[in-house]
C-alpha cells in the first residue's frame, strides 16, 4: 500500500517543488506526520473523519514558514479573472497508469488558498490562507476579520 501511496505522492510534491518559486520554506505546509498507537484507517473512514485516526502532525520545529509561498504565475494566475489557482495543475502531473477516479478525486481536492498581489500569486497550505497585505499565513486575513457582537454572543448562549 506504501507504495502504491508513493507513486502518486511523487508527482504531486514534484509538482509543488516546479510551481514554488519561493527559495525558503514557506506557505505552512512543512508538517511532520506520525502514527499513534491507535494509527487505524478503519476507524477514520467509518467516523467519517478527514485523515486516519490516530494520525498526528506538527509543524517543523525552528522553522519560519509563516511567509506566503510564491507561486510561478505561468502555472496559477488568470489574466482575465485575475485570480490565482495552483491546483489542480493544469498539465497531467499523474503517470499514465493512475485510475480516472483517483485523479479526479485528487483534482478536487483543496490544498492551497491562493491570492494575486498585483499579478503574483502567493499561496498557503490550507487551511492557512495568504494575508495580501503582509503576504504571510494566516487563519484569517486582517481583510476579512470580523468581531462579534454582544447580540451575536447572546444568540448562541441565550
Amino acid at each position: 500500500m506504501l507504495r502504491r501511496a508513493r507513486v502518486i505522492v511523487k508527482p504531486i510534491l514534484k509538482y509543488y517543488r516546479h510551481v514554488n518559486i519561493t527559495n525558503r520554506p514557506c506557505g505552512m505546509c512543512l508538517k511532520q506526520i506520525m502514527c499513534s498507537d491507535q494509527c487505524s484507517q478503519a476507524i477514520s473512514n467509518s467516523a467519517g473523519m478527514g485523515k486516519p485516526f490516530g494520525i498526528r502532525e506538527r509543524f517543523c520545529v525552528d522553522t519560519d514558514q509563516s511567509h506566503a509561498c510564491a507561486i510561478d504565475e505561468v502555472y496559477s494566475y488568470d489574466p482575465i479573472s485575475q485570480t490565482c489557482n495552483a491546483w489542480p495543475p493544469k498539465n497531467e502531473y499523474l503517470p499514465a497508469l493512475t485510475p480516472q477516479s483517483v485523479k479526479t478525486m485528487l483534482n478536487k481536492l483543496k490544498l492551497l488558498n491562493c491570492v494575486s498581489v498585483s499579478g503574483k500569486c502567493y499561496c498557503c497550505c490550507i487551511p492557512y490562507r495568504p494575508d495580501p497585505y503582509t503576504t504571510k499565513c494566516v487563519i484569517t486575513s486582517s481583510s476579512t476579520r470580523t468581531s462579534l457582537a454582544n447580540k451575536d454572543y447572546n444568540s448562541h448562549n441565550g
